[in-house]
């Protein structure tokens, strides 16, 4: 009947609108959603954008800093090459100018350079003409490499010791000779004699 088709009319009509409705509201949700997951990209890209350029900045500052720490250790190396190769010419140096020495049975080991300082304090003295030139060459030290001086060895001590203050310029180089007892004096006098060193420690009194 017409009643009947009425409501069938009406209620298909409200079937309508809800769908349309429905389609609406889901296409509404899903513009939200996109638009979400659009905001959530840019975020995210921005975030991984700085990021990256925190680590760019990162590897760069440590790229520096490694690069520096490699020049500060090559310039250690070369310091420490110097070093050694100095280190190396002072030893070889120092062996070549080292002498053996014995004197009546003592031994004594010292350089050239303090031997060749009693030619500066005695001009004509015999450890600066021994040590100094071709005479050397005469020398002939036994097997342990000690060239023999048959003198007082006790005495050569004090001598030796003199010529090293003498040689670094020590004022008072002879003062241990002067401290000797008078007992000892007169040989200390004559060992100085022989070795032309006499009047380097007991220098003439000007009148």
């Amino acid at each position: 009947d017409v009643a009947g088709e009425e409501v069938l009319a009406r209620e298909r009509r409200d079937l309508e609108e809800d769908r349309r409705r429905l389609e609406l509201e889901a296409a509404e949700g899903r513009r939200a959603l996109e638009s979400e997951a659009a905001e959530m990209r840019r975020a995210l890209e921005s975030t991984l954008k700085e990021d990256r350029r925190a680590l760019e900045l990162t590897q760069k500052e440590d790229r520096r800093a490694l690069e520096s720490a490699q020049r500060s250790l090559k310039e250690d190396r070369r310091v420490l090459q110097e070093e050694r190769a100095h280190f190396a010419a002072e030893i070889a140096v120092r062996t070549a100018d080292r002498v053996l020495l014995d004197v009546g049975g003592r031994h004594f080991s010292t350089t050239r350079r303090t031997l060749q300082a009693a030619r500066t304090a005695a001009p004509e003295s015999l450890l600066g003409a021994m040590f100094g030139g071709k005479q050397e060459e005469r020398l002939q030290p036994d097997k342990e490499g000690r060239v023999f001086v048959d003198r007082n060895g006790a005495m050569f001590e004090y001598i030796l010791d003199f010529l090293r203050g003498f040689s670094a310029g020590d004022e008072h180089a002879a003062f241990a000779i002067h401290a000797l007892p008078e007992t000892q004096i007169m040989t200390m006098r004559k060992e100085l004699n022989y070795y032309g060193l006499h009047s380097a420690v007991f220098p003439p009194i000007p009148f």
